[in-house]
């Protein structure tokens, strides 16, 4: 099965519209690794995403307990403070100050095809060796799926090792401006029908989590969507790090309220799920 689509349509309880709540920037910093396990564990979350180049991604490794944890393949490097660098030598992913480009355009610019495999499938191995079981794939900003050779390398990697892929119609259609995404559907990869960043464009200003997490709720559609967010306990480091720190707290502050949050979502009839869940079910058993 390989349209997640058909996945909701056949579960048990018969909804039309299920979503995978996914906390992100798991091993980036210590500040953000301790909010994705929190939001996990206490049940606010049913997802994460692991970034193996983060400086806390070891650290991420050490506290894991078996959690619902996917992988951001990172080639390249936004933040303004903290720079990423490949863990292979790829000396066409490395910009002048050592580590990746700064945005997804100077990647597409100058990264090889080969380095870039390598890259990203060094990242998914080592994180299997530090014992995750992986239970999706995605890309960090996005870089992979504006053109198609890298978008290609995608599709392999989630078809080779079984795993759902991130990406949705919207994203596809958006930055690649062919159908994509069908045709990752017919190659046989799970993929999503929906996601919502709910630290990207207009979602950004809402400032109340309950409030941007109903109205997330109020717009996804049938079939299987995503909500992903960032969460973080108060620190030193991520006042540093993050110019938007009090956001990631007002969000790690939810964990308090996580049974109110999910009977939100029960009564308007979403079905939350984890990835582990969407990949088990796709997988030949």
């Amino acid at each position: 099965m390989s349209n997640s689509r058909l996945f909701t349509k056949t579960s048990s309880q018969g909804e039309d519209r299920s979503v995978i709540l996914t906390v992100t920037h798991l091993g980036f910093s210590n500040s953000t690794t301790i909010g994705c396990f929190d939001a996990l564990r206490s049940g606010l979350a049913t997802s994460s995403r692991l970034v193996i180049p983060g400086p806390w991604s070891r650290g991420a490794g050490s506290s894991y307990r078996g959690d619902d944890v996917g992988i951001d393949l990172v080639v390249s490097s936004e933040h303004p403070i903290f720079v990423m660098a490949p863990i292979t030598y790829s000396p066409s992913l490395v910009a002048g100050h050592g580590g990746f480009a700064g945005s997804y355009e100077d990647f597409w610019e100058h990264a090889d095809i080969d380095e870039t495999k390598r890259e990203v499938r060094a990242q998914i191995e080592r994180s299997i060796i530090w014992g995750f079981d992986l239970s999706h794939i995605a890309c960090w900003n996005d870089a992979m799926i504006g053109r198609p050779e890298f978008f290609d390398i995608l599709v392999d990697l989630a078809l080779e090792f079984k795993l759902p892929l991130k990406i949705t119609k919207e994203q596809c259609e958006a930055k690649l401006g062919f159908p994509a995404y069908a045709l990752a559907v017919d190659a046989g990869v799970t993929v999503i029908d929906h996601s919502i960043d709910l630290w990207s464009g207009s979602w950004a200003r809402i400032a109340n989590p309950e409030e941007a997490l109903e109205e997330a709720a109020s717009q996804l559609v049938e079939g299987v969507n995503e909500i992903s967010f960032r969460v973080a306990p108060d620190t030193r480091e991520l006042r540093a790090l993050m110019s938007d720190w009090p956001r990631y707290v007002s969000f790690h502050g939810v964990i308090n309220r996580v049974t109110q949050i999910r009977s939100m979502f029960d009564k308007l009839g979403i079905r939350i799920i984890g990835y582990r869940e969407l990949r088990d079910n796709c997988r030949p058993h």
